[in-house]
């Protein structure tokens, strides 16, 4: 029985422009794998060579990795939500026709704040570019085709989850809601308050939480104890 390991696309090259010429070309038909990639790796296929050329004490000296750059991938901005944060920050998020990039289905994207979106020039309905920065974090680049008749979205000037008004930061970057009582702030307050980077209360997670501040249980994370 065969149990050699399946090795897809690598061949043997002896002039380094073909090497170069072979790396573009994965990077170019990559999409037509059934397996994701990020990059391409060239190695020294002469063991005495590897001996010889040796290692760090990390990495070897006769391999050399190639990163690609991140895929880029049009869809659609079907909505734009937003998100109240522990602090008060309004944080729209783009909800997106789904779209794979880099091994995962991607169906929203971060827009940072009202600044970003006006610089995009951002309506609900948009054609976008989008990728994932760092192939993590999904980011809108560009719109590629604007809705027509539509208008360059903006954050409300009111929270959505209290209707408290709501101001912009000193800096000019963020939008935050002023409302003292706001349920979303009060339910991301205590879900950090009891993870596991603060006080570590075990068992007791925003799950939790979220039912206690509906009934009214708890509004400060003393009520807690």
């Amino acid at each position: 029985k065969d149990r050699k390991f399946k090795v897809v696309g690598a061949k043997f090259y002896s002039d380094a422009a073909k090497v170069i010429k072979r790396i573009a070309e994965i990077n170019d038909t990559r999409e037509k794998n059934a397996f994701d990639i990020d990059g391409a790796v060239v190695k020294i296929n002469d063991l005495r060579q590897r001996e010889h050329l040796g290692s760090t004490s990390k990495f070897p000296k006769w391999a050399a990795a190639y990163k690609y750059p991140p895929e880029i991938k049009e869809t659609v901005v079907e909505d734009i939500v937003i998100q109240v944060g522990r602090t008060g920050v309004l944080t729209p998020k783009a909800v997106v026709r789904p779209v794979r990039l880099a091994g995962t289905t991607v169906t929203n994207a971060t827009l940072h704040n009202q600044d970003f979106i006006t610089s995009l020039g951002l309506s609900v309905g948009d054609t976008v570019k989008i990728r994932k920065a760092g192939e993590i974090i999904p980011e809108i680049l560009e719109v590629t085709k604007h809705e027509s008749g539509a208008e360059i979205y903006q954050i409300p000037s009111v929270c959505p989850e209290c209707g408290a008004t709501v101001e912009r930061d000193a800096d000019g970057a963020f939008l935050r809601c002023t409302g003292a009582a706001c349920p979303a702030q009060l339910s991301r307050s205590l879900a950090h308050f009891v993870s596991r980077d603060a006080m570590d209360i075990d068992g007791l997670g925003k799950n939790i939480v979220a039912p206690l501040i509906e009934k009214g249980s708890v509004k400060t994370p003393a009520h807690l104890y």
